[in-house]
């Protein structure tokens, strides 16, 4: 759940491949960056805090990542695609 709230503020998630897992039916494409390792981890917050940048950029992926698989919207037409497709 904190994955997925963060992606609702809009707030870039770093994270392991471990608690990702099932988490998407495919790879996300940003706005998530991945580090199983603590360098790697300490690496990506450094990143996001000293490059104004690439914080900007994953925050908009993960506005697309939540409004993509986690709205409202979105989830309020699958019932839609299912029964059409029957």
């Amino acid at each position: 759940m904190k994955v997925v709230e963060s992606l609702l503020y809009d707030v870039p998630v770093i994270s392991t491949s471990k608690e990702l897992e099932g988490f998407f039916s495919r790879n996300p494409t940003g706005g998530i960056l991945i580090a199983n390792l603590p360098a790697a981890f300490a690496g990506h917050i450094n990143n996001i805090l000293n490059n104004e940048r690439l914080l900007q950029e994953q925050r908009w992926q993960a506005e697309e990542i939540f409004n993509h698989n986690f709205s409202f919207k979105h989830n309020a037409l699958k019932p839609n695609r299912v029964f059409n497709n029957v």
